[in-house]
């Protein structure tokens, strides 16, 4: 290329002299030029060398020149500072790496409560960087880490060093330093260290940054002591900041040797505030016990534990979670068949000799309703002793079916003292209005409905029911963390006769639907298998009333023998208590269908549950569905299925050919954070409950299985906007629809909405006022830090500058720059000359008349394409992007169709969230129909009864 344009242009040489002759043509004589304005002589004796009066601001104006901050108010500070910084900053995405600090190497922390011969560093309110900075500028700690770096970096060669620099995502403004190490410059690695010590002042360094800087010192082992004192202060901030700095001192003892300066009550209160956060803490308490401490505990527990004991099922527990902490809730909600106290007397009781705390293998430590437990290194070693010489036991609580009978026998010996001592006992409560409501509306009838989303912060002793006398319709919602206290919660709310039956079921209805029937005893009890109905019942509805309520009674007397230990067989008794509720609750079921009552159970799924307990909770549910469906007026359950202990019905339906389908009762919601990982067990379970009887019933029950649509969130905002005197809008639902993760967390925004004088429709200030009260984990869940983002914008009432906003969301400005093209894609974010705002109205007097919606929301034409294409484009490389071929980007090519990527892990949220904003009609969730029953045989049973 080169050689072309020599040929053309000539060598060198000649193309310099060819510029000085052109340069010789225009020469001109400054000399003779006026560069001073037009008639500027005019004024000459006011401009002169400076401004008359000049001399009276000397003081202030210094030798800048005149005019230099004519124009500073005009500038806002963010502006002057960040000028030119995005695009440099830019620049350094290309180098820069991601950083996971979970995955930094960490080295252990000690106490010490001697006095040091330096001062140690002192923690309370200072800031990351500062403590950064401050650790680097000690004289010793460069030199440690500058002889760990040589170590590191000077047998390699310059390659090497930049290969290891950007594998483990270094900052590239500090790599050069690094790397003049290994070309054996003298002082480099001196050099290099005091460069860290500055690299905190540098913009564009994150946290991340000087976390994984630091592990550089893991490349050596200096054990060089470094002393630290935490000052009240610092024990009182947020987790978040002592996070940060906990973070940097675990990483900093990998090659450094740390210790925590204080009394042994400080280091008491540190170890206590900091578990968690700092690794070890949890030791301290024992920090002068040796091994023949460490020997003796654990021989002692061991000698003390029974290997199948409920302690050596709680370490279990505790030892199959990341990090081996669990929050004592969660951990209680496993253990739900025995009472909180005897919970207690396991984990912390003082007054027994063999609780895990007093044998010193758990750590219980937080505020009390916020605690968690530990599994200390003893607890560890425990477990890892009794699994060699006995094995893994399998736990108890899994080894029950839901109807079978005992697999293994086992006696245990009543307690004698303590018999009503089970702590504090569940109770049915009613559920507020938002609950019952994002329930209800997220239920479609005969169907079930899956929800993922967060939990109430309820009571787990509290057994939530709720009716709707004017929807006629009636919600349970039982915790899910085993199917026995699922179905016993499901039952005993069904059964309570003030909360629920009162109001559902009451003896005048009953009394009414029974003389609707022409045959009661024939329908209620033949067909629809209810089982306390009698022939005095249908005489006197009260007696039913009494006889369910007994019912639940003689349930709750086997809880408290399970509770109680009396029982001989724990497996057979549990088989019982659950036999006994799915039996009650299908009755109750079949006979709010028979009085018109719609039903709805809300399954909430405790999180963290192992796969094996979930597919355990999947196959209840599907038996409780196939016990709560009909064909006609028949009980479906006998009529398909093999039933333990239970004959088949000698007369069933005579099945329309036609239409021979039948349908669940009601619906479930499947809810919580976890509730995803039940789908594909509870289809399967909902196909195949039981094995089918021999010769089955020739109907099937068809089962669809969905997720909340925009029908949903439209449901829910009419279920609670009346009473607050405001009617939706399509925008407002195709927002909520879009933006917030479940009907819930909308049911519990609205209910903060206050009442009208008049009715009127709800406005775009009203949609910001919902949403803006709205924690930001709920907003695009499952779009990543949006959320956050979304939040920050949602609460300014005006725009705010890239950095502003950084800091309101609590992340980096580039996570700001990483979703700001994909924000305003969907058409949500508006960049103007003011800074970032959401495109919708601020709640202030000036726009709450404005009406401003994004456009995808605002107007009639389908813009999902545009939307798409707006994502692909910045989520896909350009040569995806581009191709017509590609899985992606072929989407948006003719004819297009970007919903094919909405179960597409990293794209679907994203493609979703268009779709829902655009509200054009289309099915953004389709429907899975499981069916349940035999594959029909469409022949003729004239043997059969037809009721």
């Amino acid at each position: 290329m080169y050689d072309d344009f020599c040929d053309e242009h000539g060598r060198y040489p000649e193309q310099q002299r060819e510029v000085d002759e052109q340069i010789d043509q225009f020469t001109v004589d400054v000399e003779l030029i006026d560069l001073k304005p037009i008639e500027s002589d005019r004024f000459e004796e006011f401009v002169d060398d400076k401004p008359i009066g000049a001399d009276r601001f000397e003081e202030f104006v210094d030798d800048r020149p005149f005019y230099a901050d004519a124009f500073t108010d005009e500038i806002s500070d963010d502006v002057q500072a960040q000028l030119g910084w995005e695009r440099i900053e830019e620049s350094f995405e290309a180098w820069r790496g991601d950083v996971d600090r979970d995955e930094l190497p960490r080295g252990k922390i000690n106490p010490t409560t001697q006095a040091q011969l330096e001062d140690p560093v002192e923690i309370g309110n200072e800031s990351f960087t500062d403590i950064w900075k401050t650790l680097f500028s000690i004289e010793r700690v460069q030199t440690a880490v500058a002889n760990c770096l040589e170590s590191a970096f000077g047998p390699m060669d310059v390659p090497q060093v930049y290969d290891v620099l950007e594998e483990r995502a270094v900052p590239p403004w500090i790599r050069s330093s690094l790397v003049d190490i290994s070309r054996e410059i003298d002082g480099a690695a001196l050099e290099a260290v005091e460069n860290l010590t500055t690299l905190a002042d540098r913009p564009a360094t994150s946290n991340e940054d000087l976390l994984v800087t630091a592990s550089l010192a893991a490349e050596g082992n200096a054990g060089t002591p470094i002393t630290v004192h935490f000052g009240k202060e610092f024990l009182e901030r947020e987790r978040r900041d002592q996070r940060d700095i906990c973070d940097l001192l675990s990483i900093l003892a990998t090659g450094l040797e740390i210790r925590i300066v204080g009394s042994g009550r400080d280091l008491w209160l540190t170890g206590d505030e900091l578990q968690g956060v700092l690794p070890g803490v949890s030791e301290w308490r024992h920090r002068r016990r040796g091994e023949a401490w460490f020997d003796d505990v654990v021989e002692t527990a061991k000698a003390s534990l029974d290997p199948d004991s409920r302690h050596v099922e709680i370490l279990r527990d505790l030892a199959d979670v990341p990090g081996q902490i669990m929050d004592r809730a969660d951990l209680e909600a496993l253990h739900d068949d025995v009472s909180r106290t005897r919970l207690s007397q396991v984990l912390t009781s003082e007054a027994v000799e063999d609780s895990l705390e007093q044998l010193q293998l758990i750590e219980v430590f937080g505020k009390r309703g916020d605690q968690k437990v530990e599994l200390l290194e003893t607890g560890s070693e425990v477990l890892s002793l009794l699994d060699n010489e006995h094995g893994v036991q399998q736990s108890l609580k899994e080894s029950v079916s839901d109807t079978g009978n005992s697999s293994q026998q086992w006696r245990r010996t009543p307690r004698t003292r303590g018999g009503e001592g089970t702590g504090q006992p569940y109770r049915t409560a009613y559920m507020g209005r938002g609950e019952h409501a994002g329930a209800a509306a997220a239920a479609e009838p005969g169907a079930v409905t899956f929800v993922k989303g967060s939990l109430p912060d309820a009571d787990k002793r509290e057994r939530p029911v709720s009716y709707d006398a004017d929807r006629d319709e009636a919600i349970v919602a039982p915790r899910a963390a085993t199917p026995l206290q699922m179905t016993v919660t499901n039952a005993l709310s069904l059964a309570d006769r003030k909360l629920f039956l009162d109001k559902a079921l009451p003896a005048e209805r009953l009394a009414t639907v029974f003389d609707d029937l022409d045959d009661p005893m024939l329908v209620l009890k033949t067909a629809r298998q209810i089982g306390p109905i009698t022939s005095d019942s249908l005489e006197e509805p009260e007696q039913l009333r009494d006889d369910l309520v007994e019912w639940g009674e003689a349930i709750e007397s086997m809880i408290n023998r399970l509770k109680e230990g009396d029982y001989e067989d724990r497996n057979e008794l549990c088989s019982a208590i659950l036999t006994s509720a799915k039996g009650l609750e299908g009755s109750i079921v079949h006979l709010l269908d028979a009085a018109g009552v719609d039903v709805v159970r809300e399954v909430r799924v405790t999180p963290g549950l192992s796969n094996k307990k979930l597919r355990s909770l999947a196959k209840s549910i599907g038996i409780s569905a196939a016990i709560s469906s009909k064909y006609g007026g028949y009980a479906a359950y006998r009529q398909l299925f093999k039933v333990p202990n239970s004959a088949p019905p000698l007369s069933g339906p005579i099945a329309d050919a036609s239409d021979p389908v039948g349908e669940l009762i009601g619906s479930f919601v499947i809810r919580g954070p976890d509730a995803h990982r039940l789908r594909d067990d509870l289809e399967y379970f909902l196909e195949n409950p039981r094995e089918l009887l021999d010769k089955p019933a020739e109907f099937t029950i068809e089962i669809p299985v969905t997720e909340p649509d925009w029908d949903a969130y439209r449901d829910v905002a009419a279920r609670l906007l009346h009473r607050k005197r405001l009617r939706s809008t399509p925008e407002a639902i195709s927002l909520f629809h879009a933006l917030v993760a479940t009907p819930h967390d909308l049911a519990d925004a609205l209910l903060r909405l206050p009442r009208e004088e008049e009715t009127r429709e709800l406005r775009a200030d009203d949609v910001r006022y919902v949403l803006r009260t709205l924690t930001a984990d709920v907003l695009l869940p499952e779009c990543g830090s949006a959320g956050v983002i979304l939040s920050a914008l949602l609460r300014s009432d005006e725009p705010l500058s890239q950095t502003e906003l950084a800091e309101r969301a609590d992340v980096s400005t580039r996570t700001v720059r990483n979703y700001r093209d994909l924000l305003q894609g969907l058409g949500l974010l508006q960049i103007t000359d003011e800074g970032y705002r959401l495109t919708l109205s601020f709640c202030t007097p000036e726009e709450r008349q404005a009406e401003v919606y994004p456009e995808i929301v605002a107007t009639d034409e389908i813009m999902i394409v545009e939307a798409a294409d707006a994502v692909l484009e910045n989520l896909l490389p350009p040569d995806r992007y581009g191709d017509p071929d590609d899985p992606a980007g072929g989407v948006l090519f003719w004819p297009p169709d970007p919903l094919q990527l909405a179960d597409h892990e990293d794209f679907g949220p994203w493609i979703t969230a268009a779709a829902a904003l655009d509200d054009g009609g289309v099915e953004l969730i389709e429907d899975t129909v499981v069916t349940m029953g035999p594959t029909i045989v469409q022949t003729p049973i004239t043997s059969q009864v037809k009721v």
